[in-house]
């Protein structure tokens, strides 16, 4: 076993110790009613807790949400489920029961889909460019602890540090995908999920979602996706799934892949504002079906588009 490894098995054994401290007696419930006041009175889950990426979570959603009414409605929006999806991850990793709950890390239930579509499919690979996060709104992270591997994306500076601790046996890639190489302005956003290289995006949710802000700009080069994925996709392997979530920039990621070598089975894209009857209209409907693939399924801010036939029978 290599030394990191090592310290991973260290690290996994220590926080399952902890999580069944805290779990004893209460169930999983306990980390979203009593884990804050547990913590007060526990000074080893009380380090851990701060240093841990669960401590981001509560530093900046949830403690300031006490005093600021501000912050509280942003807390009773959307603190509560990005806190579940925490807790459940690292209750699975401790082998913890829990509650009665449907099993979902998507925004809106696209796991649950392909999940279906790829029913008894235990050894998928998938293409994940945006992947923001191994489990956080992830439409992958259901899929991998299935048995599937992949390659997951994304252009936020740091932002495969924690898929290297989460999903250590992905190929993880720091980059910007789009059709050209030219360098291009990357705006972060303080919610990193909403970050993007579209500026008429940034203009438009200046407007409508104003309590998001634009923290600074970078530069980053940009590479073709046909580029990344004849780099990494491992020789005579198929992709099943391809997710491409890149706020306002996915036809660009779409038209930079080579269609003659790489189809995949199922694809997941964003597709913000339109609705099913207007999808025939959109670049993205348009360019898909023109390469042989038709729509299965619309959810509010996402369409799936499957290969004819369709990879499950049932």
């Amino acid at each position: 076993m290599s030394a990191r490894s090592l310290a991973r098995s260290i690290k996994m054994a220590l926080i399952r110790q902890l999580v069944r401290r805290v779990a004893k007696g209460g169930g999983v419930a306990v980390w979203t009613s009593e884990i804050y006041a547990r913590a007060l009175k526990d000074p080893a889950l009380r380090e851990w807790l701060l240093r841990g990426e669960i401590g981001d979570v509560f530093r900046t959603l949830y403690l300031p949400s006490v005093h600021d009414p501000v912050i509280s409605r942003y807390f009773a929006e959307r603190g509560i489920d990005d806190l579940y999806r925490y807790i459940y991850v690292m209750a699975q990793e401790a082998k913890l029961p829990l509650a009665q709950r449907a099993e979902s890390f998507s925004q809106e239930g696209e796991d649950l889909i392909v999940g279906r579509l790829f029913e008894g499919f235990e050894n998928g690979f998938f293409v994940d460019v945006g992947a923001h996060h191994p489990f956080r709104f992830s439409n992958t992270w259901l899929l991998y602890r299935r048995g599937w591997r992949g390659i997951n994306i994304d252009a936020t500076p740091g932002a495969m540090e924690p898929f290297r601790q989460w999903r250590p046996d992905d190929i993880n890639i720091e980059c910007l995908v789009s059709s050209d190489t030219r360098p291009r302005t990357y705006f972060l956003h303080d919610e990193p999920a909403l970050n993007t290289m579209s500026e008429d995006l940034v203009r438009r949710r200046a407007l409508e979602t104003p309590k998001y802000r634009v923290l600074k700009t970078v530069t980053l080069e940009a590479r073709p996706l046909s580029a990344i994925l004849q780099k990494h996709v491992p020789e005579g392997k198929a992709i099943d799934l391809l997710n491409v979530d890149v706020e306002g920039h996915d036809l660009e990621v779409l038209q930079s892949n080579d269609w003659e070598t790489f189809r995949p089975r199922v694809i997941i894209s964003e597709l913000l504002g339109v609705g099913y009857d207007d999808m025939d209209r959109t670049g993205l409907y348009q360019f898909l079906t023109a390469r042989g693939y038709k729509l299965r399924s619309k959810l509010f801010n996402s369409a799936i588009f499957v290969q004819a036939p369709e990879p499950c029978a049932s």
